[in-house]
Formats: C-alpha cells, sequence, structure tokens
C-alpha cells in the first residue's frame, strides 16, 4: 500500500532519493497498524479516498459485531443466556459472520443493514451490557464505536478521520507503505505480532534504519490475543529484550513508542497495576501514581538495554496517544524520526 506525499516538495525520481527501511514491532494490538494510518492522514486532508472510507465503514462494522460475538461466547461460557429471547435471532446473524475479514468484505454477507440492526439490539440486551462490564472488556475503541451505534447503520455514513483511526482491522503477514519526504523515501514495514506471525519477522530485519518498537501502556492489565492466560507487558518486555540485544539492530535507531498514554489516568484508577506486577510502586492504598508508573514502565524497558546503547543516545521513547483525530502521535514520530535521518534541517 502506497500513502500520499507528505511534502509536496519532493522530487518525483525515486532512484535518487535516500531510502530509509523503518520496521515497527511489537506484541499484536500494540498500535502499530494506527500509527501508520496516522502517518498517511499527515500526508493530506484527504490521504483517504471516499471509497476506501465507505469500505472502513463495514471493515468497522464487522469489527464491532466481533467483538460483540466475543462477549457472548464469553456468556455461554458461564452459561449466560441473553437477556431479550428476540435476540437469538440476532445472535445467528453476528455468529455467522466470517473470521477472515476479507472474505467478509468480499461477499458481504451477512447484508450491512441486517448486521447493523443485530448489533443495536443486541448491545442494548441487559445480559450483554452486564457481561461487558463484569468481563472489562478490553477494547477501548469498542467503547468509543458503541457511542456512535446510530452512525454505523446509517447509509449515509462515512466515516472520520478519528473513526479510521479507531478501528481495528487485524495485520495479518507483512504490510509495507511508502512515504516520500524530502530527501528519502522511507519504507515502513508493519509485521503481525501475534506470536503464529513471528516467525515472519527474520525476513525484514536486514539494512533497518530505525526500529520501532510499538507497546500499549495499558497492557499490564491486558491479555493476549492469541493468549489469556499471557500478559501484554511481559510479553511486550520479552520480544523487546532479545530485539536490543540482536545482531540485526546494533547500529539501529530504536524508538520505544508507548501508546494510550491518555488512557494511563483512567486505567489506573481502575485497576491496580499490583494486581499484575508486585514490583510496581505503590502508595499504602495500593494506588500508583500516573508518574511513578511511567518511571516504573520505563525502568522496566531501559533495564533490557546494553549500557553502550543508552550511553550512544540511539534509544528514544515517545509516550502518546495514536487516535486523535490530528494525529498527533504520528506527528511526534515524524519529528523524531526527521530529527534522526537529517539533524541539520529545520
Amino acid at each position: 500500500m502506497r500513502t500520499g506525499l507528505l511534502h509536496d516538495t519532493v522530487s518525483e525520481d525515486a532512484a535518487e532519493a535516500k531510502i530509509l527501511k523503518v520496521l515497527m514491532l511489537g506484541a499484536g494490538a500494540s498500535g502499530k497498524s494506527t500509527l501508520l494510518k496516522g502517518l498517511r492522514l499527515l500526508s493530506s486532508e484527504h490521504a483517504f479516498s471516499t471509497r476506501e472510507r465507505l469500505q472502513w465503514r463495514e471493515i468497522i462494522l464487522y469489527s464491532v459485531a466481533m467483538d460483540l460475538r466475543d462477549i457472548i461466547g464469553e456468556m455461554e461460557e458461564l452459561g449466560i443466556t441473553l437477556g431479550d429471547g428476540h435476540n437469538e435471532q440476532h445472535k445467528q446473524t453476528v455468529f455467522s459472520l466470517r473470521d477472515d475479514v476479507e472474505d467478509f468484505l468480499d461477499h458481504l454477507h451477512p447484508p450491512i443493514l441486517r448486521l447493523a440492526c443485530a448489533v443495536k439490539s443486541l448491545w442494548l440486551d441487559p445480559e450483554v451490557q452486564s457481561c461487558w462490564r463484569k468481563l472489562d472488556y478490553q477494547h477501548g475503541n469498542f467503547r468509543y464505536f458503541l457511542k456512535n451505534l446510530h452512525r454505523l447503520g446509517d447509509l449515509e455514513y462515512i466515516p472520520s478521520h478519528e473513526d479510521i483511526l479507531r478501528s481495528r482491522l487485524k495485520t495479518t503477514g507483512i504490510s509495507e507503505t511508502r512515504l516520500k519526504f524530502s530527501p528519502a523515501e522511507v519504507r515502513l514495514f508493519d509485521v503481525a505480532g501475534v506470536r503464529s506471525e513471528r516467525k515472519l519477522w527474520g525476513r525484514v530485519f536486514d539494512n533497518v534504519s530505525t526500529l520501532i518498537f510499538v507497546v500499549d501502556a495499558t497492557g499490564y492489565k491486558k491479555c493476549l490475543l492469541e493468549d489469556r492466560n499471557g500478559n501484554h507487558i511481559r510479553e511486550s518486555l520479552m520480544l523487546f529484550g532479545s530485539l536490543v540485544k540482536s545482531k540485526y539492530f546494533r547500529e539501529t535507531f530504536i524508538l520505544l513508542l508507548f501508546t494510550r498514554a491518555d488512557e494511563i489516568h483512567e486505567e489506573l484508577e481502575q485497576t491496580s497495576v499490583l494486581d499484575y506486577f508486585a514490583d510496581c510502586p505503590a502508595d499504602s492504598d495500593g494506588h500508583t501514581s500516573v508518574t511513578a508508573y511511567w518511571q516504573w514502565l520505563e525502568n522496566r524497558f531501559l533495564a533490557l538495554v546494553p549500557e553502550k546503547d543508552l550511553s550512544d543516545k540511539r534509544i528514544k521513547i515517545c509516550k502518546t496517544s495514536l487516535v486523535d483525530p490530528s494525529a498527533i502521535g504520528a506527528q511526534q514520530v515524524f519529528r523524531i524520526l526527521t530529527d534522526w535521518f537529517f539533524p541539520n534541517t529545520d
């Protein structure tokens, strides 16, 4: 997938431009693909065509329906039935969804309006909402779209920039996006982060200019997509520790990017880090301040970095939110990349 120009002054001759390779890695659902979308939005006000936006409308509805299917699946495991018997038909509609989003987009089965109706009705079911609260369902973007259900089924609905940034589309395989900005072309590689896909990582390790390692900062309380017993932060620490010591990245700039920074305060208020990490500092009531949490989290990751790499200042940390409609998070990353690659430019 190719994006538009970040700067209109770029030379048309790509052969003469310096080519920089940026690799984005991290555990599944850390925010890599969201960063890619944000960088694309920086390219112009019309980074996504109307046709693409309409396709994102279908992807968004599909994602919300799949989240609801997961919740109802949990209900069934717990022996909880739907509160409204009429919703059994809507449940069948949601459970008829294909597991592969590409298949869904190719066939649009079930039809969009029927699926939208099923999603709205199921969400209003009292047992679904009760189970959702008890499960502490982890997708913040799911909550965002639930508040906007009235828009999703509208035939005139076209996703906004924020809708696209907040939508989730599971990455499979290796995705390449090319961005041009003077005087270079940047090739960004997004590789799926779930365990079953990591065998692909080694294919893109050669000649990397910058490694962006993405971590969901609220992941201290989250399990992995592929392993309910796995913890997102522990998995990220394991992966980061192996990558920073790898021979492939000895001369590579490394950006440690913590996402969902805007949600940390609320998460700490709701769930104690001590429930998952006994070494995190807290007061006598078990509460960890935002400042203490960030210091603890950064120290846990930096402790894995060889001392020489810290002294060389080739590793930077960025804390941000990637779903801001003005793409502030992507702008921060872009500025860091620019400072690294072209330190003498304005």
